[in-house]
């Protein structure tokens, strides 16, 4: 009788733990100042905030859908700074005609800027800042 009451405790023992387990952590959110300029006069500039890994969408200025991930890259180097990919598509919103499609390595805190020809020929320029 003892050896079954002991089995019995050991599986409820058992079961507690298997329902006491924790949901795996979400990814950690970042903070990201977006800025997007054509033939230089300001379209937009919305902050976001992105979880890392994760797609996200915003509307910039009315003219422009922003489609971008973040991603963590390892720290290769062991410096303890901790780079992230920034992936973007930048859609006319319209037609939903796709404008450009940069990416850029940014560090978290550093502002980064690119300038480039859109498929119609505007000029522009793409700001970041990951906090």
């Amino acid at each position: 009788m003892r050896l079954f009451a002991a089995l019995g405790l050991v599986a409820l023992i058992g079961a507690g733990t298997a329902v006491a387990q924790t949901a795996p952590a979400a990814p950690p959110a970042r903070t990201v100042e977006f800025e997007l300029r054509e033939d230089g006069r300001l379209i937009g500039a919305p902050t976001l905030i992105v979880q890392v890994g994760r797609p996200t969408a915003v509307t910039v200025g009315g003219a422009y859908a922003l489609r971008l991930r973040l991603d963590a890259e390892p720290d290769t180097d062991g410096d303890g700074i901790v780079p992230y990919v920034i992936r973007s598509t930048l859609l006319r919103s319209g037609d939903g005609a796709r404008v450009t499609a940069p990416a850029m390595t940014v560090v978290q805190g550093m502002p980064a800027r690119i300038r480039l020809a859109a498929a119609d020929g505007a000029d522009l320029s793409i700001g970041v800042l990951v906090h």
